[in-house]
């Protein structure tokens, strides 16, 4: 739905709301001051200025709206009164055609994350933030969703949503824990607007401060984001095997051709319990950011866990594939594992417990690609080296189960069809 565009012909009747605190910043009054007069200068604009007071902001934010109808508005502006705006916001928003437009702005507290957001794949996290150093600059993007400080919202779009247009809270955010429908004010509303075929966009070239002790900038999120990078992952490899002399050996060559800090644990199944159980074992017992399985016959290439962690960290991947030289990257057979996202699959296991030694990678691979979170680093090769492998037969046990697991869509974890059948 497109919204209306500045021109001669349309002049905007707008009005500005704003939930009002216990108590307001005097830098707030004064920069609303100077994003008043300032937009004053657009020929026959109309401005009105609307506040409540109380400890809801739903219920202020609501008789804000009811207000702007009533004064037959055609676009509201929601402002936060703990932030300050560029005094040609309102200018720079009408010169774009719109229904629901926001700016790029950050929360007052560490780690000062971007309040913007596009959909993820957890229904308990269902948003994920926005990444600002590759948004394009000065320009509107799409996004799933945006704060209230800074929204500017056609009327258009409360007439169209009926009585879903008042503010409220997702049913389950009163709850002390992670549950679903448990989403603020204004992610509630993005989500519901979208619902009715209405887009959300980011102006990136709008960048309000947020007041804290001090104004909380970009530079902010950068920095923190700069700490972050430059702390050490942990990260475990796991190295199940019956053969322990050879699996010192491999152990060393992956260990020097790493490139990164990293724990090695050579596990040796002494009571044959398979590839499976040990490395489910092994992250049951320990803590890292990052598990990698392997098995005890591969040969590295140079930075290998490296490289492999960098396109993991880059884009927020739950698993890393790495070339294996048969496969080009549709199965992992060996995989660096992010342990938030596979934490939340086998309660806690890496995986599915029931398989021996064969599939289990084939099933991981599959549920990560299904949650967008698997990718595929050519350049870290861990090739195979076993000189009898064409020989070898599969577990048809594991086989069995794995066609079993997928007529269930590994229990119901994967819908795309299409994606299960391109596994035998």
């Amino acid at each position: 739905m497109a919204g209306r565009k500045l021109s001669a012909i349309f002049m905007p009747n707008i009005v500005i709301g704003v939930p009002i605190p216990q108590n307001v910043p005097s830098d707030f009054v004064r920069n609303l001051i100077d994003l008043i007069s300032y937009s004053k200068r657009i020929p026959d604009i109309e401005i009105h200025y609307l506040d409540r007071e109380g400890v809801s902001t739903a219920k202020n934010r609501n008789f804000i709206l009811q207000k702007a109808i009533e004064l037959k508005a055609d676009y509201i502006l929601w402002l936060d009164a703990d932030m300050l705006y560029p005094h040609d916001m309102i200018e720079k928003y009408l010169a774009q055609s719109f229904d629901i437009i926001g700016c790029e702005y950050f929360k007052r507290a560490y780690p000062y994350h971007p309040v913007a957001y596009v959909s993820g794949n957890n229904p308990l996290k269902p948003y994920v933030t926005i990444n600002p150093l590759v948004m394009p600059k000065d320009t509107i993007v799409e996004v799933d969703g945006l704060g209230y400080g800074g929204l500017m919202v056609s009327m258009k779009v409360y007439e169209a949503m009926g009585d879903k247009k008042w503010t409220h809270y997702g049913t389950n955010f009163h709850l002390p824990f992670e549950s679903e429908d448990s989403l603020t004010h204004d992610l509630q509303f993005c989500k519901e607007a979208k619902e009715f075929g209405f887009k959300i966009y980011m102006h990136t070239g709008v960048k309000p401060g947020h007041i804290a002790n001090y104004v909380v900038t970009q530079a902010d999120w950068e920095r923190v984001r700069a700490e972050e990078d430059a702390k050490e992952p942990k990260i475990t490899v796991i190295m199940p095997t019956i053969h322990p002399e050879k699996a010192k050996k491999t152990a060393k060559i992956l260990t020097s051709r790493a490139g990164i800090p990293h724990t090695m644990l050579v596990v040796e199944d002494v009571k044959k319990s398979g590839f499976v159980a040990i490395c489910n074992g092994v992250v049951e017992q320990n803590q890292a950011d990052y598990f990698v399985y392997v098995s005890d016959d591969v040969f590295p290439s140079r930075d290998w866990l490296k490289d492999a962690y960098s396109i993991a960290k880059d884009n927020n991947a739950g698993l890393v594939g790495f070339n294996d030289g048969k496969w080009d990257g549709a199965i992992a057979t060996s995989g660096l594992v992010e342990d938030a996202w596979m934490r939340k699959n086998y309660n806690g296991k890496m995986f599915f417990p029931d398989y021996f030694g064969h599939y289990n990678d084939t099933e991981l691979t599959i549920l990560a690609i299904n949650d967008n979170k698997y990718f595929y680093s050519s350049k870290s090769c861990l090739m195979e080296v076993d000189y009898d492998k064409e020989s070898k037969a599969v577990n048809t046990k594991d086989r069995d189960l794995f066609t079993k697991r997928k007529s269930s869509g590994f229990d119901g974890k994967v819908s795309n069809i299409n994606l299960i059948n391109n596994y035998a």
